[in-house]
């Protein structure tokens, strides 16, 4: 089991050096444990500091804006906020965003998606050089995010630490 604690540093050792995390903003909404609103989620995905690793949080438009998107923040170097236009879905973003990297044919940046839709899940898969993993909301809000901005060890990085003191 120790093994699995080495794996994401001996990917990104093997060439996969960029994480980008595609988060369906309004996925996110209605699940135990997670903020209802949006500057809330936002603030807590900003904790976010692990190097090489991007996080793009999208959210379905609002209603009335045509044309390009409402808003396209990047709030820091690995964090970016997207609001979509009227009539271009979170998911319809986070699927062309996908392509686009195969597209380039880029060899060293692995997507995950987090979400709890079914069909964006089976769709973004389909892209398995790049998309490797789709995580659910909660599992990401309660596991992934407090690793990622280096609020909680690891089990197995914890035990080892026990270990040697």
């Amino acid at each position: 089991m120790k093994l699995l604690a080495f794996l994401p540093s001996l990917l990104l050792a093997m060439g996969k050096s960029r994480l980008t995390f595609f988060i369906d903003g309004n996925n996110m909404y209605g699940h135990k444990g997670i903020p209802k609103n949006r500057e809330a989620i936002k603030e807590k995905l900003l904790e976010i500091n692990q190097r090489n690793t991007e996080v793009v949080l999208v959210w379905d438009g609002n209603k009335g804006v045509q044309g390009g998107y409402t808003s396209k923040e990047k709030d820091s170097d690995m964090f970016t906020t997207i609001i979509t236009k009227e009539g271009l879905t979170a998911d319809e973003y986070i699927l062309s965003e996908i392509k686009a990297i195969v597209e380039s044919g880029v060899r060293d940046h692995e997507v995950q998606i987090v979400t709890g839709d079914r069909e964006l899940r089976r769709l973004a898969l389909a892209s398995k050089k790049i998309c490797t993993n789709a995580v659910d909301p909660v599992v990401f809000w309660r596991r992934y995010r407090p690793r990622l901005a280096g609020l909680k060890l690891r089990k197995e990085e914890s035990d080892d630490d026990e270990m040697y003191s």
